[in-house]
């Protein structure tokens, strides 16, 4: 056990603040080693002369940081800390994307403008706010790959997926009409509801997904008229509606006669599995990019949907961006055109099912429903970790995860489950140390359970 004493200053915050700032730095200069004992509370509170209690919670503070942790009849240890893909040290498990490595050369070598001079003027003017014939061509071919057939004339382009989700709601809904959604959902969409004052009612799930029983009664005692949905690989849990549970919704859309939004941003991982637009009767909203599939840093999407709602929706894109870049949409439907795009593809399908598979030799207690080829896993924490402490926890430890609550589909309790996406880190083995770091963590007990 060490000695230690902080070199700290009182005056300029809570005492146990200052104390929790002092073991920071001691440890950032190396005064403090990993594994090091630090002195239990009371003797070290007799010994700066304060209360226990603010030791134990300058202890608890510094535990939330990942600086320490504890166990129980052993003491508090000063933590390890795993090295990083970033400068900031830190390993982002919070935001769903994998680099397309392999292709940066490519897809750089696409920055140069056409050599044509009439092509140069018309990608640097302003596009219809549909976006120019030739770039709905290209999506309604990507489109086309995921089995959903439509003519160029039923494609808008768009600046990103979510960018097609907000055109998408705006030409279906307005403030204060109703929104059924999935019970866990993208955040992302919530955050689109909350900007367009639109209210979401969130339909339970199960393991298949959306169950069709629930949505039933939902909309028969709502009223609502509109669905937003993503049947494969959903985000967070990872699920993709089985055959039987696609049907079962299908059904229940045409007795309510439901228009439904389907999120599709990860079908290209999924070839397997088509889109629940295909076996749809009534009008729908289909959404889609390359962000997830090819680069995330070409901001494209692409919106289908039938002629009436693509009106709307383009007067959506319109009011916010005027329409998407066509400098970017250039780049994106080059990609699709020479076939730059498919090989990415198939790259990041072969790349994420080995990463879910060394996720699943990994950490216990991983649901057999997640999809073998799905970009994130939806991980059960075992108690008694709370989810903020597990993620104050894990930043401690040089891991950024994603809030939880931000999936709920409306206000409730939030689940004992954490995503962690497994794309961001440029390697399988910084991976695999990222997992097993929180395979350990998740083992070991929260700080305010442990220390003594």
């Amino acid at each position: 056990m060490t000695k230690w004493r902080p070199l700290w200053n009182r005056a300029d915050r809570p005492i146990y603040e200052a104390l929790a700032a002092a073991l920071a730095r001691d440890v950032a200069s190396g005064r403090l080693s990993v594994g090091d004992r630090l002195p239990p509370q009371r003797e070290l509170a007799e010994a700066l002369g304060v209360t226990v209690p603010t030791v134990t919670r300058a202890y608890s503070l510094a535990a939330r940081r990942g600086l320490v942790g504890g166990h129980v009849g052993r003491g508090t240890f000063v933590r390890p800390a795993i090295t990083s893909d970033t400068d900031a040290g830190l390993v982002d498990l919070s935001i769903n994307a994998l680099p397309p490595h392999a292709f940066l050369g490519e897809i750089a070598a696409r920055l140069d403008l056409p050599p044509d001079a009439a092509r140069r003027a018309a990608l640097l003017n302003y596009p219809p706010r549909e976006g120019r014939d030739a770039h709905r061509l290209a999506g309604a071919d990507w489109i086309a790959r995921r089995g959903v057939f439509v003519a160029p004339s039923r494609v808008l382009v768009t600046a990103g997926a979510q960018h097609a989700l907000v055109a998408a709601l705006s030409g279906q809904l307005g403030p204060g009409d109703t929104l059924l959604v999935e019970e866990l959902t993208f955040a992302g969409l919530l955050e689109a509801v909350r900007l367009l004052g639109i209210v979401p009612v969130a339909v339970s799930m199960d393991a298949d997904g959306l169950r069709p029983d629930a949505l039933d009664r939902i909309a028969h005692t709502t009223g609502a008229r509109t669905l937003a949905v993503q049947p494969v690989l959903h985000n967070p849990t990872g699920i993709s509606m089985p055959p039987a549970r696609r049907r079962a919704i299908a059904e229940v859309v045409a007795r309510r006669g439901l228009h439904v939004i389907e999120d599709d941003i990860y079908g290209e991982l999924a070839p397997e599995t088509l889109p629940l637009v295909t076996e749809l009767s009534t009008p729908w909203t289909y959404v889609t990019s390359l962000s997830k599939s090819v680069v995330a840093g070409v901001r494209v999407g692409f919106l289908a949907t039938h002629a009436d709602a693509a009106a709307r929706a383009a007067r959506a894109i319109w009011a916010t961006t005027v329409a998407a870049s066509p400098l970017t949409t250039e780049i994106a439907c080059a990609l699709i055109a020479d076939g730059t795009a498919d090989r990415i593809v198939v790259w990041k399908r072969q790349e994420m099912r080995a990463r879910q598979q060394l996720a699943r030799e990994i950490l216990p207690g991983l649901p057999s429903t997640i999809h073998p080829a799905s970009p994130h896993v939806w991980w059960p924490l075992p108690r008694p970790w709370r989810v903020a402490d597990f993620v104050g926890a894990a930043r401690g430890r040089g891991i950024v995860l994603g809030p939880t609550d931000g999936f709920l589909g409306q206000p409730g309790a939030t689940p004992r489950a954490v995503r962690l996406c497994l794309g961001p880190p440029a390697t399988r083995e910084r991976l695999r140390q990222a997992l097993e770091t929180l395979r350990d963590l998740a083992a070991s007990l929260p700080a305010s359970a442990a220390l003594v």
